[in-house]
């Protein structure tokens, strides 16, 4: 059984966890900037910057979904 003063935590944790997760998927579907695009092409070739995008993308839902499961304090979560 969880203990009143540990409730504070499992929100505050969750609510961290969806942020990660919206962050993540803001940086997924949003096109690079220009002036970095220039920077990443030097470093990184075009697959590289395509796999990080994709894998931003795919990596955000299970986190919300981690960030909802905590927030009804499911035991799987």
């Amino acid at each position: 059984m969880l203990r009143r003063d540990s409730i504070p935590l499992i929100v505050a944790v969750s609510l961290m966890t969806a942020l990660v997760g919206v962050l993540d998927l803001i940086t997924a579907i949003t096109p690079t900037l220009p002036n970095v695009l220039e920077d990443l092409e030097t470093v990184f070739p075009l697959e590289v910057r395509t796999g990080a995008h994709v894998f931003a993308g795919f990596s955000s839902f299970p986190l919300i979904t981690l960030a909802l499961n905590l927030l009804r304090r499911k035991q799987l979560a």
